[in-house]
């Protein structure tokens, strides 16, 4: 049975929350955060959603970093932030203009697709499936 709304939280910027079993920060364009809270509805868990901008602290963006499972980030900008993140293992990117696999191979097509596999095999893995949908 899919969880309320409630399991899921949120935050920008200079806010944080730790009470979540998963984190994801969305960093980039936010047109994808409702579609990809609405999915994280359907999560067997609490999670946290951060919201980050280009325009966002450096500082708060690499904090929001650190507490998060998965990392997207919207590559239509190539900047020191992108140069920054690029190689981190919990990156995973999209929109982007150059290819990036020489440093990063967790390249996406869509986030809100992503999020809706990934929600699909974390449910199967709480309730104790072995279906796997990424």
């Amino acid at each position: 049975m899919p969880n309320s709304q409630s399991n899921v939280v949120a935050v920008s910027e200079p806010d944080h929350f730790y009470g979540s079993d998963y984190t994801i920060t969305c960093l980039g364009n936010p047109v994808y955060v409702t579609s990809i809270c609405d999915i994280l509805c359907n999560l067997d868990a609490r999670v946290t959603v951060y919201v980050a901008g280009y325009e966002s602290s450096i500082d708060w963006i690499i904090s929001c970093y650190n507490q998060s499972d998965i990392f997207l980030m919207e590559l239509d900008k190539e900047n020191f932030i992108t140069g920054y993140f690029i190689d981190k293992p919990k990156v995973f990117y999209y929109n982007n203009t150059v290819s990036y696999s020489k440093f990063n191979l967790n390249e996406i097509t869509d986030p809100v697709d992503f999020i809706l596999k990934w929600t699909e095999n974390t449910n199967n893995n709480l309730r104790g499936t072995n279906e796997k949908t990424l």
